[in-house]
């Protein structure tokens, strides 16, 4: 189930308010404060909408190296220092190789290839979003645009509001939760998982150990030359 913004009903209740209009007695400057709301309001809609997605996406990811673990029989650190420097292409497919050698895992494999193509996070990686005005100044609803070269050079383009991009997160939500009830991860897995590594980090502030450097290395040290 995803939400719906009313940009419009929330900027008539701005820009009707006494308060606002008693300063504002230029209809243009009205209008054109009338445009930057417009815009603002509906780009902090988008940034939510957005941000959604990319909280998705970043437990899709803690699933993949939490499958990982499983698969090797890791310790939580072990993982953490296996795949923290690995980028997600890479991670994904060391887990989609050890599932593969259990011919049970072929239905989990199933649900976390469809929630990986559901996502489709490439196109927000390598598109880019155009928004344009129409004849009466106000600007239409953003698109993502994806340029494929793989055989020919196409442009593609689809509508990227804020209503799009919940639906999107909707739907790929969905598809990671299927994958993490097949493979019986469980909220509490996750955050055990996450908690172990931010356990580690370090914070001075609450006593963490600072940096030391080797002797010979330190500025200050001195090395006693032989008599």
């Amino acid at each position: 189930m995803t939400a719906s913004f009313d940009y419009a009903q929330l900027l008539k209740l701005i820009v009707e308010h006494p308060e606002f209009q008693k300063f504002i007695e230029d209809k243009q400057t009205l209008q054109r404060l009338k445009d930057a709301l417009q815009l603002g309001v509906a780009g902090i809609a988008w940034v939510g909408a957005y941000s959604t997605f990319l909280l998705v996406w970043a437990g899709f990811e803690l699933l993949i190296e939490i499958l990982i673990m499983r698969a090797l029989r890791l310790t939580p650190q072990e993982t953490s220092i296996l795949c923290g420097s690995l980028n997600f292409g890479a991670k994904v497919n060391i887990a989609y190789s050890l599932l593969a050698r259990d011919e049970a895992n072929a239905e989990g494999l199933s649900l976390l290839k469809k929630a990986h193509n559901v996502a489709d996070r490439n196109s927000f990686a390598h598109g880019f979003l155009f928004s344009d005005r129409v004849e009466d100044g106000n600007y239409l609803v953003p698109k993502l645009v994806k340029r494929d070269i793989k055989d020919k050079y196409r442009v593609i383009a689809k509508p990227l509001g804020a209503d799009e991009i919940l639906k999107h997160s909707s739907d790929f939500m969905q598809r990671v939760n299927d994958a993490l009830t097949h493979f019986k991860v469980t909220p509490e897995d996750m955050q055990a998982y996450q908690k172990s590594i931010a356990d580690e980090a370090s914070t001075p502030a609450r006593g963490g150990k600072p940096h030391l450097e080797s002797p010979t290395n330190s500025p200050t040290s001195s090395r006693k030359e032989p008599p």
